[in-house]
C-alpha cells in the first residue's frame, strides 16, 4: 500500500511539471503586458475608435510561432474598413515589442481586409514610427492614410479580384 501511494506522489508531481511547463504553449494573458501600453488599454482604445461597431483581440504566444496581436474588428457600415484597420494596427504597434499584428483583421459585410492589404510588404515601422519604449497611460491615436479598396495592391478578403 505504501508503494501504491509513492505512486500517486510521483504521478502527481510529474503532472504538475507538465502542466507548468506547457503553460505558455498556448494562448498568453492579454491583460497584462510588457509594453508600453497595456493590452487592455490598447483593446479597449481599438473598441472607442469611429466606425468600430465591435473588437475582439487577443494577444497570443503559441508553440512555434511569434507573438501576435489577433482578432476581429467589425466595422460599422458605412465606415472604411481600411481606415479602421490603419487606426486599429497603429494603435496595437504602440503595445508589446517584437509583436506582430499579421493577424488582426477587419470585418464589414462580407469584406474581410488585413495588415496585408493595407501595407503590403512594407513594414509596419515604415508606416507607424518606432514603437514607443516607455510606460504611457494609452497609445497615441494617428491620422487614418489607407488605399482606397480599389487601388492596386488592395486585395480583401470577400471582393472580386481580376485575373491576369
Amino acid at each position: 500500500m505504501r508503494r501504491s501511494g509513492a505512486r500517486v506522489l510521483v504521478g502527481a508531481a510529474i503532472a504538475g511539471v507538465l502542466a507548468g511547463g506547457l503553460g505558455g504553449c498556448g494562448i498568453g494573458p492579454s491583460g497584462k503586458s510588457r509594453g508600453p501600453v497595456p493590452d487592455d488599454v490598447l483593446f479597449e482604445q481599438v473598441a472607442g475608435l469611429p466606425g468600430v461597431a465591435a473588437a475582439d483581440l487577443r494577444w497570443e504566444l503559441n508553440f512555434g510561432n511569434i507573438p501576435a496581436y489577433a482578432g476581429t474588428v467589425t466595422a460599422e457600415r458605412g465606415a472604411d474598413p481600411l481606415c479602421i484597420l490603419d487606426e486599429t494596427l497603429a494603435v496595437l504597434y504602440q503595445g508589446r515589442q517584437d509583436t506582430s499584428l499579421r493577424a488582426v483583421q477587419v470585418e464589414q459585410g462580407g469584406t474581410t481586409v488585413r495588415a496585408a492589404d493595407l501595407v503590403g510588404e512594407a513594414r509596419l515601422g515604415e508606416r507607424y514610427g518606432p514603437r514607443p519604449t516607455e510606460p504611457q497611460p494609452t497609445a497615441t491615436r494617428r491620422a487614418c492614410t489607407p488605399p482606397s479598396l480599389t487601388e492596386p495592391g488592395a486585395t480583401p478578403t470577400g471582393a472580386p479580384t481580376s485575373s491576369s
